[in-house]
């Protein structure tokens, strides 16, 4: 941990060479419009759609997060997590490996209900939008002989990785794309992603702070500010982009809760049948297909 410290030039005194862990939060903005944002650094083991039985952040961590969150509710909550927090997919490691411990910071989301939440993490290369609630129906009104289409489910976490290379360039864009689109339960769309070199940006928007979160004016109000996340590609441009108004408290309710693990772990396991019953299918294709080159040759030298 020291090492890393002085990689990133802290000085001899940082408090974070106390602790267990790298992890600590800052306090942005004038007062009245602060944003809160947490970076937490994990370090794990990777196992491909394996289920870990341990923690992790640990006991020290989890007090010092429960304490950031109880702490004065500010206009916005942005948690960094250096591997992705609600993905269904179990290629690369996240805290899918540990599903006791996601249930367990759902539970305290739950119980302290910070505003304006946004996780953001990184890691894998790529860039995404993941909701991990459950989706809605595709129509979910019909009036008369109008149908109206079901609002795009709630962004809870957004994925920006890939400075220097990225998913499709290093493993090609058939293959990324595959994994991709396999693995898709957790996002809010299907197509919610962008495999390519890629960087994130936040913009908090304070325009709603006259009017407050109630639209009444009344000075004891939350300041009605969004917060806007975008991904751009490696010229700049936009490819994704969601908000989140620090009027929104964190609420899903235990029922809530179980309905996202639910999508999360079921939907990992339906979907790592039909990854695995995919690639059974092209290895015999492949195999069968060296079997016959061998023969033809067999045959060519007998």
């Amino acid at each position: 941990m020291d090492e890393f410290l002085n990689f990133i030039g802290a000085s001899k005194g940082d408090p974070r060479r106390q602790q267990n862990a790298i992890y600590s939060s800052h306090v942005l903005g004038p007062a009245g419009r602060e944003v809160k944002a947490t970076w937490r650094l994990v370090t794990g083991q990777l196992c491909i759609g394996g289920h870990y039985g341990g923690d992790m952040l640990g006991e020290e961590q989890w007090a010092w997060l429960k304490g950031q969150l109880r702490a004065a509710q500010l206009h916005s909550h942005i948690i960094v997590s250096t591997v992705q927090v609600f993905t269904s997919c179990p290629i690369a490691e996240s805290w899918g490996h540990f599903p006791a411990a996601r249930r367990r910071l759902l539970q305290l989301l739950e119980a302290t209900r910070p505003r304006g939440t946004m996780f953001i993490s990184g890691d894998v290369h790529l860039a995404e939008l993941i909701s991990g609630i459950p989706p809605a129906p595709a129509i979910v009104e019909i009036e008369g002989n109008a149908k109206r289409h079901a609002p795009e489910r709630e962004v809870l976490e957004v994925t920006s990785s890939g400075l220097t290379h990225s998913c499709a360039g290093r493993y090609g864009t058939t293959l990324c794309r595959t994994m991709l689109n396999h693995w898709n339960t957790h996002r809010p769309r299907a197509e919610a992603y962008y495999a390519w070199q890629n960087f994130g940006s936040a913009r908090i928007d304070w325009g709603g702070c006259e009017e407050g979160c109630d639209g009444n004016g009344s000075k004891a109000d939350v300041c009605a500010a969004t917060a806007t996340f975008n991904v751009h590609d490696a010229h700049g441009n936009i490819v994704l982009s969601t908000q989140r108004s620090s009027c929104r408290r964190w609420s899903l309710g235990e029922e809530g809760i179980d309905s996202v693990i639910s999508v999360l772990e079921h939907g990992q396991c339906a979907q790592n049948r039909a990854f695995v019953a995919s690639v059974a299918v092209i290895a015999f294709v492949v195999i069968s297909s060296l079997a016959r080159l061998v023969r033809r040759k067999s045959k060519k030298l007998d």
